[in-house]
């Protein structure tokens, strides 16, 4: 696929997904789930929609922080390669499925009104990369660490949303 139609799909997933945890956090606002097991069926079906909203965040969210270079940069120059939206090589491993167990979690931590483990899951992420962010502040560990920080707020925004689209309905 080339990446132009993959972003186009990443876009208007993201964009879809603002729209539906909208509409949710507007029949959170004018009603309640009952009885429990419909809290539960929803707060899942909440849980699994903001995770898979949250990747195609995420990946937009990447590419327009750090957009591929034009040819306008450098004249005379090659543009620089990113297939298909590939971190780069030197990106931290495990990070993808690392953002999903930290979308999924955060949006359950705020349906059960327990906000203080999103403060675990934050401690947990920077105390498990510390080794592979420390560096000399300069090349690929600063380019990792802004992709680390950039990646963690866009996803903790993101789950936070559908998080709270979760909590009103079942408060």
């Amino acid at each position: 696929m080339r990446d132009t139609t993959r972003i186009a799909l990443h876009a208007t997933a993201a964009i879809g997904g603002l729209v539906v945890v909208g509409g949710l956090v507007a029949a959170g606002i004018a009603w309640r789930l009952e009885p429990a097991w419909l809290q539960v069926l929803a707060v899942a079906a909440i849980a699994a929609a903001g995770t898979a909203h949250g990747a195609s965040v995420v990946t937009i969210v990447f590419r327009v922080a750090d957009p591929p270079a034009s040819r306008l940069d450098a004249p005379g120059s090659e543009p620089r390669q990113q297939p298909d939206l590939a971190p780069p090589k030197n990106s931290m491993r495990g990070g993808w499925m690392i953002g999903v167990l930290e979308r999924a979690s955060t949006i359950l931590a705020i349906a059960v009104a327990e906000p203080t483990i999103i403060a675990a899951i934050v401690a947990i992420k920077a105390v498990g990369r510390f080794g592979e962010l420390a560096g000399d502040g300069q090349g690929a560990a600063a380019r990792m660490r802004e992709r680390f920080l950039v990646g963690s707020l866009a996803s903790l925004t993101i789950a936070g949303l559908w998080g709270v689209a979760a909590w009103l309905l079942v408060r």
